[in-house]
């Protein structure tokens, strides 16, 4: 990128920690700057993952309440 103010509102527009963005804006090769963003996107991935994880976990339990609450109505009939 041409203009560092663009290249630093990409960044915070990415959601880039001050850290991060600090870090890239110090470089001054694209290289370096590729394995700056790269470490950073491989971060929010693992989170992501992570996330992904604990959506599914509460998904089979609001399954399992849903059922248990199907099966406590169908006893009271």
């Amino acid at each position: 990128m041409e203009c560092k103010e663009g290249l630093e509102n990409c960044l915070r527009d990415a959601g880039c920690p001050e850290k991060t963005i600090a870090a890239c804006m110090a470089e001054s090769g694209s290289a370096a700057k590729l394995r700056i963003l790269e470490e950073y996107r491989k971060k929010l991935l693992q989170t992501l993952h992570a996330d992904e994880k604990r959506l599914r976990c509460l998904d089979y339990l609001l399954y399992c309440l849903r059922i248990e609450g199907e099966k406590d109505a169908t006893r009271r009939v």
